[in-house]
């Protein structure tokens, strides 16, 4: 694999705990890269509506329930989401 032509997505989420179960996300971002080049004009970021909101978590990625109050919910942007995921994922933790 060249890594030149390689395709990479790399995303960044912030969510509302740890637990797969119970927590979601309150914010997503994509940024496609090229080999060692960085789409920057294909990127994205939004912040999405959980349906409840932990306060303690506001600490850690400083995402407000004002921040949230306009937001669109996950079922609003998962068609958005999946269409900016091309090749190879890489999460940031």
């Amino acid at each position: 694999m060249n890594v030149r032509d390689t395709k990479f997505c790399v995303i960044d989420l912030e969510t509302t705990g740890l637990d797969l179960r119970r927590d979601e996300i309150v914010a997503f971002a994509s940024v496609p890269m090229k080999g060692m080049r960085i789409l920057v004009n294909n990127s994205y970021y939004t912040l999405i509506k959980p349906g409840k909101y932990k306060l303690k978590t506001m600490k850690y990625h400083g995402i407000s329930q004002y921040d949230l109050k306009n937001a669109p919910t996950f079922e609003e942007v998962s068609d958005k989401i999946l269409e900016n995921l091309d090749g190879i994922i890489v999460g940031h933790a």
